[in-house]
């Protein structure tokens, strides 16, 4: 989460979450993960006049953490979305 001058406020995640699994154009896959937010967070969101919500990714193999390296003839398409849920308060 950051705010207007993209000064990090928080990390929703922990270090290496996994939220997207690898997958093929013939065979896709889907991951998903769920967030809460305690009520103090939502303060210091109102507070520091949190703006945005930013996905920070790195791409590595499931051997080892390998980083994959992206060739001129290689693709990487992926499709993200989110639902969100809940209620803030006044």
């Amino acid at each position: 989460v950051i705010d207007r001058n993209g000064n990090k406020i928080e990390d929703l995640l922990v270090d290496d979450t996994r939220f997207i699994e690898a997958g093929s154009s013939a065979a896709p896959k889907e991951s998903s993960f769920k967030v809460g937010l305690s009520a103090a967070q939502i303060k210091n969101f109102k507070e520091r006049e949190a703006f945005k919500i930013v996905l920070q990714y790195k791409l590595s193999s499931a051997a080892g953490g390998q980083t994959v390296k992206i060739k001129d003839s290689d693709m990487l398409k992926t499709k993200i979305s989110f639902d969100a849920k809940g209620t803030i308060p006044n």
